[in-house]
């Protein structure tokens, strides 16, 4: 992978991908994003037992935001996918709660279709985590 310019010394580890992303169908546990020398996209790889499997990429130039938010603030919003999958129901729907839970959100455009796609960290430090990604995110934004 190094010799076709992935940089695993900047890579950003996510506790989770939960949706939003059209080439992704399911959620995906130790999602990591490689970035690239020669495009420098967010390249999403899923990474179990060391073995990397390429799931998705997000066109750096067609990011329109990058946000943070926390577990109450998400729980708040009826979300699209709780919506496909529960319908009008979804509105009804018991929450599970979890502590020390952040969010990072990715709006994007991938040239027809706007997509918002959101990764889930957890644990004590998902917060700090979760904002340390958002500005390794920015900072590749800057560099193209």
């Amino acid at each position: 992978m190094k010799e076709q310019g992935f940089s695993f010394t900047e890579r950003v580890s996510f506790s989770k991908y939960l949706f939003g992303h059209p080439d992704i169908d399911n959620s995906v546990e130790n999602i990591i994003y490689l970035p690239n020398s020669k495009d420098n996209d967010l390249h999403l790889f899923s990474n179990e037992a060391g073995f990397f499997k390429k799931e998705g990429t997000i066109p750096v130039m067609q990011i329109k935001n990058v946000s943070v938010e926390d577990a109450s603030t998400i729980e708040k919003r009826v979300t699209v996918g709780r919506f496909l999958v529960m319908g009008v129901f979804a509105f009804f729907a018991k929450k599970d709660i979890k502590n020390e839970l952040s969010y990072l959100i990715i709006e994007w455009n991938d040239g027809k279709f706007d997509h918002e796609t959101i990764f889930e960290f957890q644990g004590k430090d998902a917060a700090s985590r979760s904002h340390g990604a958002k500005k390794t995110i920015i900072r590749l934004m800057r560099k193209v």
